[in-house]
């Protein structure tokens, strides 16, 4: 990764600060250096996509790569961003002015670089960073700044590929917010001005049917028990949890699950499932909508060529459950019952 240009710009709207600070220290570039690598290598990110052209932030940029020799006169960039910079200030103001204490608006830094990637194409990146509070080991008085490590931030990274002549269109748009399960609407849609790529129902659809085919390709002819455990996990999130998170997802399936089978890799799962959302297309981050794969929770075995088990969704403890027995050379189906009925029927 090559930084091209880069700026920071402190913003507090309590205390009505807007001010652009130097980056004239080998710390502070440092500094910018390591926080974006951080932040492009969040894996909980979503695709978004622009509304027209036409709007501040998109607009200010796209300015920059039409400006003549932009690479070499940085006065492009200074521009840009501290146009950009000052919208940041104003969506906060108004969304402090219109939500009061039901927002969690925080001061911190708002940084935008120009970089290039492995690849050679063209980034920019807007990150806000906020503030935190600390005690100086020095003089033992509380000082506020940008922590180095465990930073809450929000970001948008937007890759540019060239076209005919010397001009950029945009490649693709990633939103992620560290702090957040849900990207906050105030930077995607107040200050960004730009939508989802793709829609909640779909990711859901995606995501589900991506995992599940994953699972049933992967794990159920290797581990069969395994598979239904996890499967099982797997519906209880999409049907619980209001996020989906791939990270979320792999700790709250796999966190504290002792496999039954001492052939499966979990580690070799977890990392081939966080590879999904990338490649299958679908975000790694966003709202899920159970009711959009409620028909894909149901399943079907058969028990004999007269009787089947109909699983309608997750089970809570389905280890208690159901249990798979053998008895006399005779294998077996132990299934809790709550219903008196149904179990008196069968009581002979």
């Amino acid at each position: 990764m090559k930084i091209i240009y880069s700026s920071l710009y402190h913003i507090d709207i309590v205390n009505h600060i807007f001010e652009k600070k130097q980056i004239n220290t080998n710390d502070v570039k440092d500094y910018i250096f390591n926080a974006v690598y951080e932040m492009i290598d969040n894996k909980n990110k979503r695709y978004y996509k622009i509304r027209t052209l036409h709007k501040e932030v998109i607009h200010s940029i796209l300015s920059i790569y039409t400006s003549p020799n932009w690479e070499e006169d940085k006065t492009y960039f200074d521009t840009a961003s501290s146009i950009i910079a000052n919208r940041l200030k104003e969506t906060e103001e108004k969304t402090s002015d219109r939500y009061g204490h039901l927002n969690d608006l925080q001061k911190g830094s708002l940084i935008q670089v120009i970089y290039e990637d492995a690849l050679g194409h063209l980034h920019y990146l807007l990150a806000k960073i906020e503030h935190n509070k600390f005690l100086d080991v020095e003089d033992l008085k509380f000082s506020t700044g940008l922590l180095v490590n465990n930073r809450t931030y929000k970001i948008c990274d937007i890759s540019f590929i060239p076209e005919e002549g010397e001009s950029y269109q945009v490649d693709e748009i990633i939103i992620a917010d560290s702090n957040r399960k849900k990207i906050s609407e105030y930077w995607y849609d107040g200050f960004l001005e730009m939508d989802e790529l793709q829609t909640d129902n779909e990711n859901t659809r995606k995501a589900f049917s991506a995992i599940d085919n994953y699972l049933n390709r992967n794990v159920k002819k290797q581990a069969p028990a395994d598979y239904t455990i996890i499967r099982n996990g797997t519906i209880q999130y999409f049907r619980t949890q209001p996020q989906f998170n791939i990270t979320e997802y792999n700790d709250y399936v796999f966190g504290s699950y002792t496999p039954e089978s001492d052939e499966l890799n979990l580690e070799v799962i977890k990392e081939k499932i966080s590879d999904l959302p990338r490649k299958k297309s679908f975000d790694s981050s966003f709202s899920l909508v159970p009711t959009e794969v409620k028909a894909k929770f149901k399943r079907e075995y058969p028990i004999t060529a007269k009787i089947e088990l109909k699983i309608k969704e997750d089970i809570a403890n389905i280890r208690d459950e159901i249990k798979a027995i053998e008895e006399h050379d005779k294998k077996y189906l132990k299934i809790l019952i709550t219903d008196n009925e149904t179990y008196n029927l069968f009581k002979y």
